[in-house]
């Protein structure tokens, strides 16, 4: 009886289990499939990419034209109940070339709202991957400028090797001290209406770096002499160039 019981209970999650699936007129890995592609539809760039299913494993294939696009597809298909696994065959498309890829890049970070003049990123770009190097005040901007940089069409790695500076009450005293005296000086006070201003104040512990570019070397030594005599300040590393 306790067997026949149990066969008959058996059976009938078998049964339930086959009715669902009739129900849907689909195999489960179909249904994964339909509900990948559902979820990749969220995204307009997305619409192109493959889908095929076996045994719950997903392949996406296609082109897409980014990063963010890549780890996005990847991220939605994971996220589909009873996926086993996601292999990528996604493909992002290359850029005309690696300088307007860097100009692409570059502007991405300079209208970035928390890029200030207290923050560096230098970048390289060497077919596609993207190398960034520098110093920022938080370690929010990390993050955000990675976000920032995968959207770009055509980069297909990043390699975020930006430091955050330590949290330092004096290194802001004199952030906000020489940021005051380098624009507001009569020859320089033209570059402080710019959106980015062109010298960047870099401290850290005491020990300033000024980077960028400015229009003479007379300007160049005026930021130096300023950095120089402000309270607080260790030392002065001047990485300005001059530009015509």
């Amino acid at each position: 009886m306790t067997s026949s019981r149990a066969t008959t209970a058996w059976l009938a999650t078998v049964l339930a289990a086959v009715a669902v699936g009739v129900s849907h007129g689909q195999s489960p890995d179909q249904q994964i499939e339909t509900q990948v592609t559902q979820a990749l539809r969220e995204e307009a760039v997305l619409r192109s990419v493959t889908v095929s299913v076996q045994e719950q494993v997903v392949t996406l294939g296609g082109p897409v034209p980014s990063l963010w696009a890549k780890e996005t597809a990847i991220d939605a298909a994971r996220g589909v109940e009873q996926v086993r696994f996601v292999v990528s065959d996604l493909m992002i498309a290359r850029a005309e070339s690696d300088a307007s890829l860097w100009e692409q890049v570059a502007g991405r970070i300079r209208r970035y709202s928390d890029y200030t003049m207290f923050d560096q990123i230098d970048m390289g770009v060497d077919d596609g991957v993207v190398t960034l190097v520098g110093k920022v005040t938080a370690p929010f901007k990390v993050d955000d400028v990675t976000r920032l940089v995968s959207r770009v069409p055509g980069v297909r790695e990043i390699a975020n090797l930006v430091e955050t500076l330590p949290a330092s009450p004096a290194d802001d005293d004199v952030r906000a001290a020489l940021a005051q005296q380098i624009y507001s000086h009569p020859v320089l006070s033209r570059y402080a209406t710019r959106s980015d201003p062109p010298i960047h104040i870099i401290v850290e512990r005491g020990r300033v770096t000024l980077i960028g570019a400015v229009g003479s070397r007379l300007e160049r030594r005026i930021a130096e002499t300023i950095a120089l005599g402000a309270p607080g300040v260790l030392s002065v590393d001047n990485a300005l160039q001059t530009t015509p």
